[in-house]
């Protein structure tokens, strides 16, 4: 495959009237963890498959996540009784004639304790859910590629756990000589040979490739009207007319 590539290059930079090219997904991308973790569920099944609805691909371990969160609830339950508490018990007080000021600071200052330790839990509670759901990867509207990981595998943070791909486009990079691409939009894009009008030059590079000497790169991009049924990795010809 190494070996057609480089025949290609060469091919197109002696002839100049046409280029072969792959078509390929408009973007692929990958979905790396930010933590690490025990890997608890891997949907398997969705390796290289279309996906309309969201999804749950890979699902690392959460038990201490989940421990936390439970008992992080119960305590800012637990505050927020303790909160009213002491604020029934500050405005009964101020209500007594003889209570002194004194006192009334002294549960003003208690009840504000209070409240700054329920917005400190509240915090620690979406802090540990965020966590939570950092180490849950769902998908939609797009199609699954390689999957990297199975159940049981411990992964550290930044591991690739897998790729999809935008397949609503598709796109042929093409690399055009400099005295050609001047007023290479201004003709018309054939691809093997038939006049392709749903293909258009999305952008043309401003800098010469430094792998192919003297090219520029082109990109060439259609919208794709039934993504399921595009196959992609087809060799096609390309030319401006």
């Amino acid at each position: 495959m190494r070996i057609f590539a480089i025949l290609v290059s060469i091919f197109t930079l002696l002839s100049g009237d046409y280029y072969m090219a792959q078509v390929e997904p408009y973007q692929t991308h990958s979905v790396a963890s930010e933590v690490g973790g025990l890997v608890k569920k891997v949907a398997l099944n969705r390796e290289f498959s279309h996906l309309n609805r969201r999804t749950l691909i890979v699902a690392l371990d959460t038990s201490n996540e989940d421990i936390a969160i439970s008992h992080l609830y119960k305590k800012i339950s637990n505050l927020k009784t303790i909160l009213k508490l002491k604020k029934e018990n500050r405005d009964s007080k101020a209500k007594v004639r003889y209570t002194s000021k004194y006192e009334l600071n002294k549960e003003t200052l208690s009840l504000l304790e209070t409240k700054q330790n329920l917005i400190s839990v509240q915090m620690e509670l979406e802090l540990k859910k965020n966590l939570r759901e950092k180490k849950r990867f769902y998908f939609s509207n797009g199609y699954i590629g390689k999957i990297y990981v199975d159940e049981y595998e411990f992964v550290p943070p930044g591991k690739v756990l897998f790729d999809y791909y935008d397949i609503g486009k598709s796109r042929l990079d093409i690399y055009v000589p400099a005295d050609e691409v001047e007023n290479i939009k201004e003709k018309e894009i054939y691809i093997n040979d038939t006049l392709a009008t749903d293909w258009k030059i999305e952008k043309i590079s401003r800098v010469k490739d430094h792998r192919r000497i003297s090219t520029y790169q082109v990109r060439l991009v259609k919208k794709n009207r039934e993504p399921k049924k595009i196959r992609f990795g087809e060799i096609v010809k390309v030319e401006f007319r």
